[in-house]
């Protein structure tokens, strides 16, 4: 247990049924986004394993504060590829402190995909500063994001008059193909059908050829079925649909909260290749969120050329690896700074 004042106090569990409530509770009270909620981080363990342990802040008896973790020794948070980023839920920035100080207890954290300039990562180099031992700050990915106008006429206006011309023109030549439709789904009697049909056009031609959909790795499959069906009942769920004559050429997985849509996966049928139907795609989703009255359009992940041609802004996301100022952490700092010095020096002999 960690004391850090005299009202509030900080401790690490496995949680049970109680405290995923109270958690899911204080996501809404604090609008938390999807990624920081209980749904989202069981369905990462449910997928990928690992022993969640949440570290958790009372003031009073009330919860406050919300970490959630993997590992004893060398902990590490929730996260991989498929996390747009990492979050803690809590009400102030000391109950925020709080729950960092008892992630961090270990001879090795790694903390990673936290927005940089973030109430996080400003309370991680807080707590690492204060506690001594060795961190280092690694850059992991830039998402680029989008900031909605109030009306889709701005939106349009907004635009380069190349993406503009470019996404009609194309629209139009997949409408003389057949009946050109949009559809967002957020749930249904039949998800896993919608599922399998999207997720089939979001694996299908290079995405499966490289291993990179969804379907090519059982786990991840598992984790977007896993968190369509928390996200559905919840109204969060957004699969978006550019059908001809009923058939789905382009697809995307979604999930909204709090004026936010967060892409999370796309993908679009390799046939229809040359009429650019995920771009047409883009163009409908990006209506319907403005028209809305959304805030902001989240791409998450790398930043992709075809991104980039929808907006300039990005967010930074980042990676701390602390070591403890014991002798354990010490230790295992000193493993690392050798494997990195020789992991150099056999790059060197290998180029000559």
């Amino acid at each position: 247990m960690t004391t850090v004042s005299s009202t509030l106090r900080a401790t690490a569990a496995t949680p049970d049924q109680g405290l995923l409530d109270e958690w899911d509770e204080l996501a809404d009270r604090c609008g938390a986004s999807p990624f920081a909620r209980p749904g989202w981080i069981s369905a990462f363990v449910e997928a990928f394993g690992g022993e969640l342990r949440v570290a958790s802040a009372r003031r009073g008896g009330e919860l406050v504060a919300v970490a959630p973790f993997l590992g004893t020794r060398r902990r590490r948070t929730p996260t991989n590829w498929h996390t747009p980023w990492f979050e803690t839920v809590a009400l102030d920035d000391e109950a925020r402190r709080a729950v960092w100080s008892v992630v961090l207890d270990a001879p090795v954290a790694v903390v990673d995909h936290v927005l940089d300039g973030s109430t996080d990562a400003a309370a991680l180099e807080h707590v690492l500063s204060a506690r001594g031992g060795r961190f280092r700050v690694r850059d992991r990915q830039a998402p680029p994001y989008l900031e909605l106008p109030g009306s889709w006429d701005d939106f349009v206006a907004a635009m380069s008059s190349n993406l503009r011309g470019d996404t009609r023109r194309r629209s139009r030549r997949l409408a003389e193909r057949g009946e050109l439709r949009f559809e967002v789904v957020s749930d249904s009697d039949d998800l896993d059908g919608l599922l399998d049909e999207g997720l089939g056009v979001e694996g299908s031609g290079w995405k499966v050829r490289e291993g990179t959909a969804v379907v090519s790795d059982p786990g991840t499959e598992r984790f977007y079925r896993s968190v369509a069906a928390w996200a559905a009942p919840r109204g969060m769920l957004r699969l978006c649909f550019l059908r001809v004559e009923g058939r789905a050429i382009a697809f995307d997985f979604s999930v909204e909260a709090d004026g936010r849509h967060y892409l999370l996966k796309t993908g679009y049928d390799e046939d229809w290749f040359k009429l650019s139907p995920g771009k047409v795609l883009r163009w409908e989703v990006l209506r319907r969120c403005t028209e809305d009255g959304l805030a902001t359009y989240e791409f998450t992940g790398d930043a992709a050329g075809w991104k980039q041609a929808w907006t300039s802004d990005s967010r930074r996301t980042i990676r701390f690896e602390a070591f403890a100022p014991s002798p354990a952490g010490r230790l295992s700092w000193l493993a690392w700074r050798i494997r990195r010095v020789a992991g150099a020096l056999l790059g060197r002999l290998r180029r000559g």
